[in-house]
């Protein structure tokens, strides 16, 4: 399945991460993620609730997002992530941006 960034029309800086994070859709994503954080004045929230399934690759979009939005001292979080990743992300000490 395709992944897709969405913009969260309800919530401004909210943004759905939708489908897998997988080798098959990194770089189409990771071109998604630069361009709409480009753009980003406000904290961002990235909602993973609706990622299908994830592998490392997801930690490195992750890393992606933080870098481009780190650039303009904007504040990153994470809500949503799937256990799999999550446990990931406490591993390898990227854990700061994960939701309570």
């Amino acid at each position: 399945m395709k992944a897709k960034l969405i913009e969260s029309r309800a919530q401004p800086g909210r943004w759905v991460v939708e489908g897998n994070l997988d080798f098959e859709t990194a770089k189409d994503l990771r071109e998604q993620i630069i361009a709409a954080m480009r753009h980003v004045q406000q904290s961002v929230v990235l909602d993973l609730s609706q990622v299908e399934r994830a592998n490392s690759v997801g930690l490195s979009l992750l890393l992606v997002a933080a870098r481009a939005l780190k650039e303009r001292s904007v504040e990153l979080k994470v809500e949503g992530m799937p256990a799999g990743l999550r446990s990931m992300a406490e591993v390898y000490g990227l854990d700061e941006w994960l939701d309570a």
